[in-house]
């Protein structure tokens, strides 16, 4: 099984790219900044040809917004997620969804996280 981890802040489109994966609505969306995806969600979706992925949708991180509270405990899922993932043969694609403009402090601080520190 193909394993692929979508990260990003939350609006950034995670679930929207989910749903375009799967050619359906699969994953629950907002059409403004709130957040949708609490925790990391599961997701088999499935191509044309048959071939069948495991889509991990996980909860938007932006450390300006999020309480230290909350901020730990997006942490702590993702983490618990990419152990877990470990055990299932590890990630085979890391998606990081970002909006359009320029690069933010914010993006970079993600994109560390989850490529040098969690995978």
């Amino acid at each position: 099984m193909v394993n692929i981890v979508i990260f990003g802040e939350t609006g950034a489109g995670k679930s929207s790219v989910t749903n375009l994966m799967a050619s359906q609505k699969v994953a629950r969306v907002s059409p403004d900044t709130q957040r949708c995806t609490l925790e990391w969600t599961e997701y088999t979706v499935t191509f044309d040809d048959g071939t069948q992925y495991q889509v991990f949708d996980t909860v938007g991180l932006e450390e300006p917004r999020l309480q230290t509270k909350e901020y730990l405990t997006a942490i702590t899922n993702a983490y618990s997620l990419i152990n877990a993932l470990r055990e299932r043969g590890g990630i085979n694609l890391l998606l990081f969804c970002i909006r359009g403009g320029r690069v933010t402090t914010t993006m970079k601080s993600n994109y560390r996280l989850f490529f040098e520190f969690l995978c």
